[in-house]
Formats: structure tokens, sequence, C-alpha cells
């Protein structure tokens, strides 16, 4: 009897984006992506450390994204800094990506 892909047990991944998130580095990042998306469990991106991020991994990681919708995988965000907020927000990812309310400054 074949066994699908739903029959194992969908393990959650968490995924932290380093400080650079670059398309120089996307071999790491796809596999990771990849790698994260194939668990089939909930996947949490965590943005939180990332210090620079340019418009190519911008998108992969939106493609990431659209893609667990696709699968039905719920992906959620752990914490998003600045400097990928911005870059969402220029590229007009910001609700493509569904990335959380900015904390309000003090």
């Amino acid at each position: 009897m074949a066994t699908s892909k739903n029959d194992k047990a969908a393990a959650p991944a968490h995924l932290a984006l380093g400080a650079e998130v670059r398309m120089s580095g996307v071999g790491p990042l796809q596999e990771a992506l990849k790698n994260a998306r194939d668990s089939a469990g909930p996947v949490t991106l965590d943005a939180s450390e990332v210090g620079s991020v340019d418009a190519a991994a911008l998108q992969l990681i939106y493609v990431f994204v659209e893609d667990c919708r696709q699968r039905e995988i719920a992906c959620q965000w752990q914490g998003v800094s600045d400097a990928f907020r911005q870059g969402a927000t220029l590229l007009g990812l910001t609700d493509k990506l569904d990335l959380p309310a900015a904390a309000a400054s003090a």
C-alpha cells in the first residue's frame, strides 16, 4: 500500500531568517523554505533579526507564503524587524505576506 504525504505526522516548522536576507544566499534560504513547507505542519517565520533584505529574497519568501496558502499550510510570523517590514512595504508585499501590524512607537 502506498503512503501519501498526508500519512505522516505534520510537524510544525520554525524558520528564523538571518541578519541579511539576500538573493546571494538564495540556495540555503530556498532549501530552508522547502524543508519548512515539506514538514506539512504549521510554519512560523521569524524575521525579527533581519537587518537588510533585498527585493529578490522578499519575492522568494512571498512565493513560499503563497505556496503554503495553496497547500492549506498555516504560515505565521513570530517577529518582523523594521528593515524587513520596510522592504515588504516598498514592494507592496505587506498584506500579501500577511505581516502582523507594526508595534506602536512609544
